[in-house]
């Protein structure tokens, strides 16, 4: 990161402001001044290569004003006529935290399309969180956040809400540019979310104020890409000899990496639990215990580095899978119809394990980045789920979810529909508010 002196052309002070190398730099309204956006990009300082385009300070007060009435848009930018006729307008579609793009869309005259990579569960509570500020300490684990303006007031600890929210510092500058971001984000007037209508509950679309909700999932690569590096043949194969439900898939994703203690506490989990077959995939730095391997290879395999993930989790004997709940696990098991058992770490992870609880199809086992479970309590967990009637009961719930989740991505179905509802939608001149 570098810094560059910035002045607003609007309140006439001048300020350092931090460069972020993956935000874009966008121009000075009308009313804030003349220069164009090419004379603009002429006058900036390059103190670093890499940071050549200064975020544009919090201070003025032209930004205020988008942030207080994201959406408003100037006049709107004219449709434009294709070969065939038809009439189109451009509009920006960006990721969640690509937030900068809605003040660039109000500039333009455009609509804005936020997509959410995670649940319509998590942007409403999103939303809230970064609207509401409710304050707290991570000391204060247990102290319960409740969120009046959500479906049944759900309430949450303190400590299962995202680290990116709980570390904000008033003031700082670094957490105050990621909460306009986030701001600038779920103000959206239209968002595209990676779920499906038959996981949530149809009313959190109200919760985000009647704004055009579109549910497209599940989003997921085509069976062996994601995740590849693996052999598919020779991992089916070994699964093959194992009774259908019956094998736990163990993963925690290639961001999230278990410590010395919590890898031994998984081992030890998994050799109390002689009833349960296994794959366990062990990122790069994860240190299995030695002799593990040895002592379980007749129901149990380690692979090291990438699995064929979607492959694994699609074979017939894998009912289970113990995972740490990031967005593409979550969906990638819920469209395998598998149930899961969850270690929530950050993010969204804790919303996620949260919301297929209540679905009925995941049983949480532990949670935090930090944490080290007791491995005699995962271990009854484990034997539990691939045992016990209760086990199967969350499993056939889970398989429930996955048809679910085949039926909306096929024709006539929500997600379908949606996707097509938006393409209408982002065709028509009129089909999205600005």
């Amino acid at each position: 990161m570098a810094s560059q002196s910035h002045m607003c052309s609007s309140c006439r002070t001048r300020r350092k402001v931090t460069c972020y190398r993956s935000l874009t730099w966008w121009c000075c309204s009308p009313d804030e001044g003349s220069r164009s956006p090419s004379s603009s990009r002429k006058a900036t300082s390059s103190s670093s290569p890499h940071c050549r385009r200064p975020w544009p300070p919090l201070c003025c007060r032209s930004r205020r004003r988008l942030c207080s009435r994201p959406g408003a848009a100037r006049t709107p930018r004219t449709s434009r006529r294709t070969s065939s006729g038809r009439s189109w307008r451009p509009s920006i579609l960006s990721d969640l935290f690509m937030g900068w793009t809605l003040p660039l869309a109000d500039e333009l005259g455009v609509p804005h399309v936020a997509f959410s990579p995670t649940s319509l569960h998590y942007l409403a509570f999103t939303r809230f969180l970064w609207r509401r500020m409710p304050t707290g300490h991570d000391g204060e684990g247990e102290r319960v956040v409740t969120f009046p303006e959500l479906p049944g007031s759900p309430s949450i600890p303190w400590r299962r809400l995202s680290g990116l929210f709980r570390m904000h510092e008033a003031g700082d500058e670094v957490s105050e540019m990621i909460r306009q971001i986030l701001l600038w984000s779920v103000e959206s007037s239209c968002f595209v979310v990676n779920s499906f209508a038959a996981l949530e509950a149809g009313c959190f679309r109200d919760a985000l104020a009647a704004k055009r909700v579109f549910m497209v999932g599940p989003l997921s690569e085509a069976a062996g890409v994601r995740g590849g590096g693996g052999e598919p043949a020779e991992v089916c194969a070994w699964l093959d000899g194992f009774d259908d439900g019956s094998v736990v898939y163990i993963c925690f994703g290639s961001q999230e990496a278990l410590s010395p203690a919590q890898a031994a506490c998984v081992a030890e989990a998994l050799r109390l639990s002689p009833t349960a077959a296994f794959v366990w995939v062990a990122r790069g730095g994860t240190v299995v215990p030695e002799g593990f391997e040895a002592a379980t290879a007749s129901r149990g395999r380690v692979v090291r580095g990438w699995a064929p993930q979607l492959d694994i989790l699609r074979h017939r004997a894998v009912g289970w899978t113990l995972t740490h709940c990031g967005s593409n696990s979550v969906m990638e098991s819920v469209a395998a119809g598998v149930a899961l058992l969850t270690w929530p770490m950050a993010a969204d992870q804790f919303t996620n394990a949260w919301l297929l609880a209540e679905a009925g199809a995941a049983v949480l086992v532990a949670e935090g980045a930090d944490a080290v479970p007791d491995a005699e309590k995962m271990a009854s967990a484990i034997s539990k789920a691939v045992t016990s009637e209760e086990g199967e009961s969350t499993r056939r719930r889970a398989v429930e979810l996955g048809r679910n989740a085949a039926a909306a991505v096929t024709a006539g179905g929500t997600s379908c529909g949606d996707l097509q509802e938006l393409v209408r939608a982002l065709g028509n001149v009129d089909g999205l508010a600005s």
